[in-house]
């Protein structure tokens, strides 16, 4: 957010603030988040915030002329990024607990943002998942998805690796993805067949009650984990390919 919210102009900001057309806190909303991209404070409780308006441009689409909403190309990306953002560093706030839901489609979000808007917004961004991953055991990260924080900072760290290799991080940043997708996997398992989520038996989408942008995982996954960088062990690179491949495919 330190490098992120210089960018951020006061237009994009009411833009924002505008994007719930049946909202009449517009004004209050563009104060709150001025006050949020100069004193990188977020409320807590979020509510305190029109959330419908951050979601609504959390799910916008800038390269999408039918979905850009409040903007397009890199403008847009910067208020898709700005918005998710906002929404995974309240989520770190034990008072915003039951505010913040779906976080797996905010952080594909970001990432794709991250991507699109380029220069420093990749390394920023493995910062910040990073630093959400070291929270993985405080109540507030619902327990699946935990895995996806992992997957994205994986993505993040392959498409960075011809300019900061780090076989190791990533070697154990893979065993922690499939191990964890397993344990939550298995306390599934415990679960009587109603329970379970009708797509139980796709890897790791099939474990989360949130799955809008599944699409948008899986072609990440075929963008960033089959074409990997040279360097990387050969027993990693097996196993990024077969989250690959997971991410697309039934585990049965």
């Amino acid at each position: 957010m330190n490098w992120l919210a210089p960018l951020v102009e006061d237009s994009m900001l009411y833009k924002i603030a505008q994007a719930d057309d049946q909202s009449r806190s517009a004004a209050e909303d563009f104060e709150m988040l001025k006050r949020i991209r100069d004193r990188l404070e977020i409320p807590v409780p979020i509510a305190k915030i029109n959330t419908d308006a951050l979601n609504i441009v959390r799910w916008s689409e800038p390269d999408n002329p039918q979905r850009g909403y409040v903007g397009r190309c890199r403008d847009g990306h910067l208020m898709r990024a700005f918005t998710c953002a906002i929404l995974l560093l309240a989520a770190a706030e034990p008072g915003n607990i039951g505010y913040i839901h779906s976080e797996n489609d905010t952080v594909i979000q970001l990432f794709l943002s991250a991507i699109a808007i380029g220069e420093e917004a990749p390394t920023h961004t493995i910062t910040l998942m990073a630093w959400r991953l070291i929270q993985l055991l405080h109540p507030i990260v619902e327990e699946k998805e935990r895995t996806f924080f992992g997957i994205a900072l994986l993505f993040l760290l392959i498409r960075q690796y011809e300019h900061n290799p780090n076989p190791e991080a990533i070697a154990a940043l893979v065993k922690w993805v499939l191990r964890e997708e397993e344990r939550v996997r298995q306390l599934d398992r415990q679960l009587p067949k109603e329970m379970r989520r009708k797509n139980f038996d796709y890897w790791l989408l099939g474990l989360t009650h949130f799955g809008q942008k599944h699409d948008a995982w899986k072609q990440a996954a075929q963008q960033f984990l089959f074409k990997l960088p040279k360097g990387l062990p050969p027993t990693v690179a097996e196993d990024i390919q077969l989250i690959g491949m997971c991410l697309a495919e039934k585990v049965g």
